[in-house]
């Protein structure tokens, strides 16, 4: 559960947390008393606020770190899945999304779901070395202009072979499928290398410093398997003068090497702070 809170934070998300008492034993018994007690058990609600209080007593970076460092675009037209629902009752194209976005993850490639409007307000930036058009049928407005925009800016665009409309295609300078996107990608875009099942969200505020999230998902029914000495690749990031390390576990901050840093552990959710 503090992993899942954590998780929605570094995403820029909100959480909530909701107790389903009903779902107790007890309460099957419908006697008043044994569901207040079922209520009143606060062990998980314990754990919960560990998280909670990390993001209070850190809030300033949750706050000020939002900008996606992101390399790579997939487009996702919120136009195009009502059509479908509409007029098949399909979900082709956000399957096609969630396909995606799936093999990026788990070759640990940062990525950023937009709508083709915000590519359009995003190409001056040259933010976006990679746009991967899904799978799709037809698509409204200016999505041709933008993408010409896009490409004219230096970005390489990728369709799903021949699931994109022709028009939109003749953009692509090489086609893939869902379940290889990360292949076509590889070397091409930086990757901050962890130990295995675990991932990061990295995030840049105005002065150009980095905060990192670390993820831990090396867990099973009897806990998690904590990482150790996670050494930190300090070319994805550059020249800086200060890192400093914090996790949901050990929550004081700890100044680390700024030239080769050494994460000392993370169980569930640890915070680099990268100042440059």
């Amino acid at each position: 559960m503090k992993l899942a809170v954590m998780e929605s934070y570094a995403g820029g998300s909100a959480t909530y947390y909701a107790r389903y008492a009903v779902n107790d034993p007890r309460a099957k018994s419908h006697d008043r008393t044994t569901i207040y007690q079922a209520m009143e058990d606060r062990f998980d609600l314990i754990e919960i606020q560990k998280a909670f209080g990390f993001m209070r007593h850190y809030k300033e970076y949750f706050k000020n770190f939002n900008h996606s460092t992101a390399k790579v675009a997939v487009i996702y037209d919120n136009d195009e899945v009502i059509r479908e629902w509409k007029e098949a009752i399909t979900g082709n194209h956000q399957a096609s999304v969630e396909d995606i976005a799936e093999n990026l993850l788990a070759a640990g490639i940062a990525y950023d779901v937009i709508n083709w409007k915000q590519l359009d307000e995003r190409v001056k930036s040259k933010q976006y070395q990679f746009v991967i058009l899904p799978k799709f049928k037809s698509v409204g407005g200016d999505f041709s202009a933008v993408l010409q925009k896009a490409k004219d800016a230096g970005a390489k665009i990728i369709s799903m072979g021949g699931r994109t409309p022709p028009e939109l295609s003749r953009f692509s300078y090489l086609s893939s499928s869902e379940n290889t996107i990360s292949s076509a990608l590889k070397g091409a875009v930086a990757v901050l290398q962890l130990p295995a099942k675990m991932k990061a969200v990295i995030k840049k505020d105005n002065k150009g410093n980095f905060l990192v999230h670390l993820l831990n998902y090396n867990y099973d029914a009897a806990g998690f398997k904590e990482q150790k000495n996670i050494a930190i690749n300090m070319a994805f990031f550059g020249k800086t003068k200060k890192i400093t390390f914090a996790s949901l576990e050990n929550p004081k901050p700890v100044e680390l090497d700024a030239v080769k840093p050494v994460v000392p552990g993370v169980t569930t959710y640890g915070m680099l702070i990268i100042e440059k």
